[in-house]
């Protein structure tokens, strides 16, 4: 009975509640304790789970009723995407799918970060600041950085285009320590920086 009820809170707070903005779950309190013995004896009713979502990070505080009670939502959708959909993917497959949003271009870039500090470079800051974006980026380590960073970035695309499609363009960008940014962008942008 025990895991029946859990199964129905979980229902009503992870899959239905917290994914429909307009009616999220509310609880009197937090629960404060989540000892293996209060996970054992514990009721698991929508304040329990609430509270054990909360502090694993599903979910958070989003608001206050008038009444003093809690409001919680999905923090993030990453969050979002990670474990409550997942989640109500396994329990509810026909629940209708979000809108798909691929379709807007900056979701298709994909970057690839190195970075080299002064001393790897054997300059300072303002010698840094002096040198063209020409002359840096056929510097040894900063060439090899950006090397190692598009070799990162073809290992990546071939299993993302092959999942989503030919769309993505690809950024390596190395940053030398806190005064530059060199980066080469493909397909077919040279290197520059700012």
């Amino acid at each position: 009975m025990q895991c029946q009820n859990a199964r129905f809170a979980v229902l009503s707070l992870g899959s239905t509640l917290a994914l429909d903005p307009e009616h999220p779950p509310v609880i009197a309190s937090l629960a404060h304790r989540f000892g293996v013995e209060d996970m054992r004896r514990a009721p698991r009713d929508a304040p329990f789970l609430g509270s054990l979502l909360y502090f694993l990070g599903a979910l958070t505080l989003k608001d206050q009723t008038p009444f003093g009670e809690l409001v919680l939502g999905i923090p993030n959708l990453v969050i979002r995407k990670l474990y409550v959909e997942k989640f109500r993917d396994g329990l509810f497959p026909e629940y209708p799918e979000r809108e798909e949003m691929r379709r807007f271009a900056l979701l298709d870039h994909l970057l690839e970060f190195k970075c080299l500090n002064l001393q790897d470079l054997g300059l300072t800051a303002e010698t840094l600041r002096a040198q063209s974006r020409e002359q840096l980026a056929s510097l040894p380590a900063v060439a090899a950085s950006l090397d190692a960073a598009e070799a990162q970035l073809a290992r990546y695309r071939t299993g993302l285009e092959r999942a989503y499609g030919e769309r993505l363009h690809t950024h390596a960008l190395v940053a030398l320590g806190f005064e530059r940014l060199l980066w080469r962008s493909s397909p077919g942008v040279s290197t520059t920086n700012y």
